[in-house]
């Protein structure tokens, strides 16, 4: 039968007078008089179960401190140089930054400044494009740290006048100063692409 002890009210006692003045109680009993009690889920705390306060304020920090980061360009007329055909460049063109946290941008990149390594989801959308040249395939893809990652988005402009337009995306692993662009480059030949409008977002992936 599950039982505890009880202290009953009195003066200040003596160990021998406290041993005697305690009472035992059933607590299956005790649960008619006070209904909250189960004598199933009676325990003691363990210690160490408890969360380390620090390791409690970084997983709140980590949780507040959500870093993203996306910049865009309008109207761009600015061309990207293909030098070797099917081979991936950074677009060229000035690009504005929007809300950005954990990140600092410069023309179509953005580096990653937080502290602890993070994934996070990149996305190109839209991408508008022009080409020098006529019946082309055109292809943008993300890039990390200067180097072509994921899927490409593919594209053919019939003629320097046509306008192409898509979207692409991929998840990736960011550390401490690794940084996102938008590459792109002409399969067919050396004619310069112009990105016109564009927007990359980077999101954190919770």
């Amino acid at each position: 039968m599950a039982t505890t002890k009880r202290i009953v009210k009195g003066s200040a006692l003596t160990a021998t007078e406290h041993d005697a003045n305690v009472s035992e109680i059933d607590l299956n009993s005790a649960k008619n008089t006070y209904p909250s009690i189960d004598a199933a889920k009676v325990g003691f705390i363990n210690i160490t179960q408890l969360v380390d306060l620090d390791t409690l304020e970084t997983n709140v920090q980590n949780i507040v401190n959500v870093a993203y980061g996306g910049y865009g360009m309008a109207g761009n007329a600015t061309a990207s140089t293909i030098a070797v055909a099917g081979t991936f460049y950074k677009v060229l063109g000035a690009t504005t930054a929007n809300t950005l946290s954990q990140f600092t941008h410069t023309d179509n990149k953005l580096l990653y400044t937080g502290t602890t390594t993070k994934y996070f989801r990149v996305a190109a959308n839209p991408v508008s494009m022009i080409s020098a040249g006529n019946n082309v395939i055109v292809a943008c893809e993300i890039a990390k740290n200067g180097t072509a990652i994921g899927y490409p988005m593919t594209r053919k402009i019939g003629t320097g006048a046509d306008v192409g337009a898509g979207a692409v995306a991929f998840d990736v692993s960011l550390a401490t100063n690794d940084y996102i662009e938008l590459f792109v480059t002409n399969e067919t030949s050396t004619a310069t692409v112009t990105i016109e409008d564009m927007y990359v977002s980077v999101i954190e992936i919770k």
